[in-house]
C-alpha cells in the first residue's frame, strides 16, 4: 500500500518522503489531474493534499477520491492550518490536517491512524455479511 502526496511544491514532496519513507511508499503529484492516473492505477490507502493545490484543490480531490471503489483517506496539508480548515475538513469527510512545515512525529502519527483506519475499514468489508436464525 502506498501513500500519496499532491502538491505543486517539490520541499513538501521531499520532505514527505524524508519522513515517510521509512515506514510506506510516497507516491508524488504535481495536481489532481497527474494524482488521478495514479489513483486509477495504484493501490494507495492515503493521500496527502496541499490546501491550495491547483489545478484542483483539496476539495476537489475529496470529491473524486470518494467517487473511488475502495477510497483512501486524506489528509489536507496547509501553511496555515487553523481550527477554520480542521473544522472544515473533518466536516467534509477528509481524515485530518497537517500544519506546515511538516513535523516528523505529526506526519507519523497522522499515516498510522490512518493505516489503522483503514485497514479496520478493509477487513470489515472483507468480512460476509450473514443472518442466523434467533433460536
Amino acid at each position: 500500500m502506498a501513500i500519496l502526496s499532491i502538491s505543486p511544491f517539490e520541499e513538501d514532496h521531499a520532505r514527505l518522503q524524508a519522513i515517510i519513507g521509512r515506514v510506506s511508499k510516497l507516491l508524488i503529484a504535481p495536481n489532481l489531474p497527474a494524482a488521478k492516473r495514479l489513483l486509477e492505477s495504484r493501490n494507495i490507502f492515503l493521500v496527502l493534499c496541499e490546501c491550495d493545490s491547483n489545478p484542483g484543490t483539496w476539495l476537489d480531490s475529496l470529491e473524486y477520491i470518494q467517487s473511488l471503489p475502495n477510497p483512501p483517506l486524506l489528509i489536507v496539508t496547509s501553511r496555515l492550518a487553523d481550527e477554520r480548515l480542521w473544522a472544515e475538513v473533518l466536516n467534509l469527510g477528509a481524515w485530518d490536517v497537517l500544519a506546515k512545515p511538516f513535523d516528523d512525529d505529526e506526519v507519523l502519527r497522522a499515516v498510522q491512524s490512518t493505516m489503522v483506519r483503514y485497514r479496520s475499514s478493509a477487513q470489515l468489508i472483507a468480512k460476509p455479511f450473514s443472518l442466523t436464525a434467533a433460536d
